[in-house]
């Protein structure tokens, strides 16, 4: 029998997908990836690029221990972001310097 995994649209009133990051984020010197894993959706696969740990997290170099190091550093703020993207489970979300910026709109859907 096949379990129907509900939408936002079908989850009653009040009900939230809670999220809680899980995995140990894994850098190179492209990013970081990381998973954020929401009560409904199952998980979500993420990435923060180089440039953007650079320029918005003070990264000294694309270096993978800097990368880590800023991630850690803004862990809280950086998850935020990205459960700000209303997202299904599956597939892989790049958080962009937009996602940072002071009064930054909720994300669009992405998968």
């Amino acid at each position: 029998m096949r379990r129907k995994i509900p939408t936002e649209a079908s989850m009653p009133v009040g009900e939230s997908d809670d999220a809680a990051p899980a995995s140990t984020p894994v850098a190179d010197h492209d990013g970081v990836r990381f998973t954020i894993f929401y009560e409904v959706h199952g998980p979500k696969v993420f990435v923060i690029g180089a440039d953007v740990l650079m320029r918005c997290f003070g990264a000294p170099s694309a270096q993978a221990d800097a990368l880590l190091n800023a991630f850690r550093r803004h862990e809280a703020q950086i998850v935020a972001a990205a459960g700000r993207h209303r997202t299904s489970a599956g597939g892989l979300t790049a958080l962009c310097e937009a996602d940072f910026e002071p009064g930054a709109p909720p994300a669009a859907f992405s998968s």
